[in-house]
């Protein structure tokens, strides 16, 4: 776990690309989880970066990197005061992922 802090690019917010396969075939997981949409059944496109797909690129929230400061707590509140959040399957990791949407580093 050293590695971790010893992050090239130094991230506002690093985590690990989640799997959406749903081998399991559970019914309340999103209907796009599925193994064709897991970018981990296709590996990583030549030129080095994350295969998208239509729904984004989805980290877990298991295990993230990140820094702290008062502004983004801010933003934080003010998102869970005026999100919908009923459409959070899965709270935390949802909600991170939609909050990080298009400036998380794997």
């Amino acid at each position: 776990m050293d590695e971790l802090f010893e992050l090239d690019q130094n991230p506002n917010f690093a985590a690990v690309q989640t799997c959406i396969s749903n081998p399991a075939k559970t019914s309340s997981y999103p209907k796009y989880w599925k193994p064709e949409n897991c970018p981990y059944t296709h590996g990583e496109n030549s030129d080095g970066h994350d295969l998208v797909y239509e729904h984004g690129r989805l980290f877990n929230s298991g295990l993230f990197v990140f820094h702290p400061n008062l502004v983004v707590f801010e933003q934080m509140i003010a998102a869970l005061n005026t999100w919908d959040l009923t459409d959070f399957i899965f709270a935390d990791q949802d909600f991170l992922n939609q909050f990080y949407r298009s400036s998380w580093k794997r």
